[in-house]
């Protein structure tokens, strides 16, 4: 017959009890382990693998991204410009395509992140004194990708002991997002726009050595950071003028937004599968 002992007294047994039963627990998991080498030696290099990985293997700098030229002439001044963008290290030059449907087929299939198309006539254009335009094509299907970097750049702001209302209002530095600091922006808030401005200057890094090597007629600002709208377009305009090499003897390059915003990039996608399906041909994707 078991003993049943009074409300009070068995609760003063449970502390004691719920210890007893995690030790053994932790006993029995360890005699599996050593049964089990497989299993122990996963759980020993698995995470060495991942500190080696996110130590010395990954690197958040651009560099060699695959990029395709279409060059409708072969001058003297278009190998110029080819050779700049292989020299840069943040281009490398992957396909040489001969015409714009090639150039669609490389982009979608994900071959390439850039393509650059060079018109016929471009250097006859230089030596005249025009100013010809080259067309630079960026994959934006990942429009998600700029909302990451602003989460990840206001919580390290955070962390350093900045943008505390940013922290508060998203109830922690690890759940600060990039839309958190949208909608603070919405409402005026000061450390916002202290996270905006530096994230302002490092997407002008990236725009500033691209005008220097491409020489664009606008720069185009689309995916999920034109949700931020004009406050980031200013900046990323002034800023950029400031970094750009030789700014006081070229003209100013704009900066712009993208009409469609953060939904450029799925239209544009969904566009041109249609037309796949359809098999038209559109030279403007």
């Amino acid at each position: 017959m078991t003993d049943l002992l009074p409300p009070a007294q068995a609760a003063r047994r449970l502390p004691g009890e719920a210890w007893r039963k995690t030790w053994a627990m932790l006993v029995k998991e360890f005699i599996q382990l050593k049964r089990d080498r497989v299993s122990f030696a996963m759980i020993i290099m698995i995470p060495l693998v991942q500190l080696m990985l996110f130590g010395y293997a990954i690197n958040t700098t651009p560099r060699n991204l695959p990029t395709a030229v279409l060059m409708q002439e072969s001058s003297d001044l278009s190998r110029s410009i080819l050779a700049a963008l292989e020299n840069t290290k943040y281009f490398r030059v992957t396909h040489l395509p001969h015409s714009e449907a090639e150039v669609d087929q490389l982009l979608a299939s994900g071959s390439v992140l850039f393509a650059i198309e060079m018109p016929a006539n471009f250097e006859r254009s230089v030596r005249r004194g025009d100013k010809p335009a080259m067309l630079v094509i960026a994959d934006a299907t990942d429009p998600v990708a700029s909302g990451t970097a602003l989460g990840a750049l206001a919580r390290h702001i955070a962390h350093d002991g900045g943008a505390p209302s940013l922290v508060a209002l998203a109830g922690g530095i690890d759940s600060v997002t990039g839309q958190t600091v949208a909608d603070a922006l919405r409402e005026g808030d000061a450390d916002a726009l202290v996270v905006l401005d530096a994230y302002a200057e490092q997407v002008a890094i990236g725009v500033a050595n691209l005008i220097v090597v491409l020489d664009p007629q606008r720069v185009i600002l689309a995916g999920g950071v034109s949700e931020l709208g004009e406050p980031l377009r200013a900046r990323v305009e002034a800023a950029t003028q400031r970094r750009v090499v030789g700014a006081r003897y070229r003209p100013l390059v704009p900066v712009v937004l993208a009409e469609l915003g953060e939904r450029a990039g799925a239209l544009g996608a969904v566009l041109a599968a249609h037309d796949a399906a359809e098999g038209v041909e559109n030279p403007a994707i």
